[in-house]
C-alpha cells in the first residue's frame, strides 16, 4: 500500500467516523434522550416505539463501528 493509499484510506475512515456520529447524535435528539437513558428504559421494559427503534440504529451503527452493546 502506498502513501498515497494509506492516506486516503484514514481520510475515508475519518469521514465515517463523523458521519456515524453525526448520525447518532441526530438519532438521540429525535428522542430527547442519552444513549444510557434509552438503555436504562429498555431494561425496565418501557420503550416506546420510537425509542426502540432509534436504540436499534444506535446499535447498528456501534457494529458499523466495531464497538459491541450492552445487552
Amino acid at each position: 500500500m502506498t502513501l498515497a493509499e494509506l492516506s486516503e484510506l484514514i481520510e475515508v475512515q475519518q469521514y465515517r467516523a463523523d458521519d456515524i456520529a453525526s448520525r447518532r447524535a441526530e438519532l438521540l435528539r429525535s428522542v430527547g434522550k442519552s444513549y444510557d437513558e434509552l438503555i436504562r428504559i429498555e431494561r425496565e421494559h418501557e420503550l416506546t416505539l420510537e425509542e426502540d427503534a432509534v436504540l436499534q440504529q444506535l446499535r447498528s451503527l456501534d457494529f458499523l463501528e466495531g464497538n459491541e452493546w450492552d445487552n
